[in-house]
């Protein structure tokens, strides 16, 4: 059995992350399940920072706020927990919820759209690994997990589309900044089919571990070893570890035996959102309530611009990693077979941008079910405190 620190209150909790940057929250055991208004939690913590809206197939969903080319784990880092495996530490304002909770799916006419859920996770991805690089992407939401039996599928990949892939050398999966450090998503469609899944079956299913990449691999790649941490569990969901590993920036902690020694760090309580259900899947879809004002309008998109801009930095940053792969000469591969992969990347490159294009122009044209902004925000006990990043 799993021992966990449970924290006294919201306070204490602030006070801990404020005086332990790496200290993370989670599960409590005595927290009460779902409001009859089953999206209650995240409804006025979210409603700022997206629109919620109702699709016909997944339910009441939300959308968020973010510029072009934007994907779901990118913005944050990785921590390795003794527990859990690799929790996402998100620099996001709303990371606390929609990377914990829930699934994301990416569609044609919305882009990408948050499921929720009621089981709290570190993480919900599938990952890949080839050689001297690592990826993963979010789990798609017909792929749950169901409190004592686990995934309801094996195929963990199913649904995932090409550019929710963030990849990344070895050596920076615990970097600072995720969104630095990736690959450009058109380098995807080469990078897919020099990787394979990583399948860690789980030690058991009564809460969700997400193991992924093999700490050791991480930390023979940066030649330091990751420091792991220690999961405390609070009753605050606004309360969210810090968004970089202290690893980086700790110059007391360079002996073996201090680097070993598990590291806390505080995180929102699983159950202080939603108590998990034994034998039901942890994504709520359709069955979802909600009861607010709604209106009929489209959804908002990136002014054109910026979508332009954002393509423009791509394709440069693309064509400098071409560059550099042609001056080392990669071992094995023929001038020729090299020359036909970063020609596929470029194809690419511009079919996302036109699948952008295309997401956009749906999204901006079709009215939808969504609900009513208020004029006057009132802060919710579950979003994170003002000002806070």
């Amino acid at each position: 059995m799993k021992r966990r620190t449970l924290l006294a209150g919201a306070g204490a909790t602030l006070t801990v992350v404020a005086c332990v940057p790496m200290t993370v929250v989670a599960a409590h055991p005595d927290a009460t399940p779902l409001p009859p208004d089953d999206l209650e939690p995240f409804y006025e913590a979210l409603d700022p920072h997206g629109d919620w809206w109702w699709n016909e197939h997944w339910g009441w969903v939300w959308s968020p706020t973010v510029g072009p080319g934007w994907r779901p784990y990118t913005r944050g880092t990785w921590m390795w927990t003794t527990d859990d495996g690799w929790l996402w530490a998100s620099s996001e304002p709303f990371g606390w919820a929609v990377f914990h909770y829930g699934r994301w799916v990416w569609l044609d006419d919305a882009g990408w759209v948050w499921v929720p859920g009621r089981v709290w996770g570190p993480a919900w991805v599938v990952w890949r690994q080839g050689p001297g690089f690592v990826g993963w992407a979010p789990l798609h939401p017909e792929v749950a997990w169901v409190p004592g039996r686990g995934f309801v599928r094996v195929d963990l990949d199913y649904g995932v589309v090409s550019g929710a892939w963030v990849f990344v050398d070895d050596r920076y999966v615990v970097a600072p900044d995720v969104s630095v450090v990736c690959w450009p998503a058109p380098r995807n469609v080469v990078v897919l089919s020099t990787s394979t899944i990583i399948h860690r079956p789980a030690r058991d299913h009564a809460e969700h571990r997400n193991d992924g990449v093999d700490i050791d691999v991480v930390s023979r790649a940066r030649g330091q070893q990751v420091r792991p941490h220690r999961i405390i569990h609070t009753d605050d969901p606004s309360a969210r570890p810090a968004a970089r590993d202290s690893d980086d920036n700790d110059s007391g902690d360079n002996d073996d035996a201090r680097r070993a020694e598990p590291r806390a760090i505080v995180v929102p309580s699983p159950r202080a959102i939603a108590r998990p259900r034994l034998n039901e899947p942890d994504v709520l879809g359709p069955r979802a309530r909600l009861q607010r004002e709604v209106e009929q309008r489209p959804l908002p998109t990136p002014r054109a611009e910026d979508v332009d801009r954002h393509w423009d930095e791509v394709r440069r940053r693309v064509i400098q990693d071409h560059e550099r792969e042609r001056r080392a000469a990669p071992a094995g591969i023929s001038p020729d077979v090299l020359g036909r992969r970063q020609r596929a990347e470029l194809e690419e490159l511009e079919r996302e941008k036109q699948r952008e294009r295309q997401t956009d122009a749906k999204k901006g044209a079709t009215p939808r079910k969504v609900t009513r902004k208020a004029t006057r925000k009132v802060p919710h006990k579950g979003s994170p405190p003002p000002g806070s990043r």
